[in-house]
């Protein structure tokens, strides 16, 4: 179903910087052959500090909580009548924006008193206003 998985103890891997400078990927800065090359040093880097790559498979009421850091990803859909059922939250500063504003221009933030709300999966206009509870639906 494409579980999480992710490369224990590697928040600690030295940072690999794109374009010299910037420790997140941008595709239009700096094309793919930089993220074939950080791809090739996180593989690398893990090797040498015997990291291994692990699958998260979660009972009920499980929760995980990472480091931004942290290398993680989805595994291959093996069978796709199967869902990984899973809500992701992404934590910043009030004055931050989530690093995927950068590239996903059409996201949203709607205000929750002192934090706010945005999904790259879910339109938030559909979230209801404080103290009241609705569905939001996907975009």
């Amino acid at each position: 179903s494409g579980e999480l998985t992710y490369i224990a103890g590697s928040h600690r891997l030295p940072d690999f910087r794109f374009s010299d400078r910037f420790k997140h990927w941008s595709p239009e800065r700096d094309g793919d052959e930089q993220h074939d090359q950080w791809a090739h040093h996180i593989a690398r880097k893990s090797e040498e500090l015997g990291l291994h790559r692990k699958s998260f498979l979660p009972k009920r009421g499980d929760a995980l909580i990472w480091s931004a850091d942290l290398v993680h990803g989805g595994s291959p859909v093996v069978d796709p009548a199967l869902t990984r059922r899973s809500m992701v939250g992404h934590y910043c500063p009030v004055a931050r924006d989530p690093h995927y504003f950068s590239y996903q221009q059409d996201r949203l933030k709607v205000s929750c008193g002192e934090a706010f709300a945005s999904s790259s999966y879910y339109d938030v206009r559909s979230l209801p206003a404080e103290g009241q509870r609705a569905a939001a639906q996907p975009v």
